[in-house]
């Protein structure tokens, strides 16, 4: 998962952001058959991208909602390429399972405006990767 915590996002909207973030993680764990199963990665960005967890994590549910609840909101620019480049790397380090699905949710408020000429590149990368994109602005937009 990756979450947006720019300045357009404000303070108080990050903090509706990473509750629904959380209740997410917490809903993708508990449908699974095994809690653990379920990999979990969370990217958190603004004008640099920083990983609060990766997939080699051994967090409960419990300590991943907790994690994730505890986020600083910091601000800045929208740096979604660097974001994407980011989860590549964490999916390439995390010995994908074969005949897994592999997702990538979003969760941004706005248009990436760091490193912007790479955009696509980063989108290229994920795909290449044979990722399933989920966008969940207009889902985020709605809440906020």
């Amino acid at each position: 998962m990756i979450l947006d915590e720019s300045g357009s996002v404000g303070s108080s909207n990050f903090i509706k952001a990473k509750e629904f973030v959380a209740d997410a993680a917490v809903l993708m764990r508990s449908t699974s058959k095994n809690s653990n199963s379920t990999r979990i990665a969370l990217i958190v960005y603004s004008d640099t991208s920083t990983t609060s967890f990766d997939f080699a994590n051994n967090l409960t549910t419990s300590e991943m909602n907790t994690t994730i609840r505890n986020l600083v909101y910091h601000g800045g620019g929208t740096n979604t390429t660097g974001a994407l480049f980011t989860a590549v790397q964490l999916h390439d380090a995390a010995s994908p399972r074969p005949g897994v699905p592999k997702v990538v949710a979003t969760f941004t408020d706005g248009e990436n405006n760091v490193d912007s000429g790479r955009f696509l590149e980063a989108i290229d990368q994920v795909r290449n990767n044979l990722w399933r994109f989920l966008n969940l602005n207009d889902v985020l937009i709605r809440i906020l």
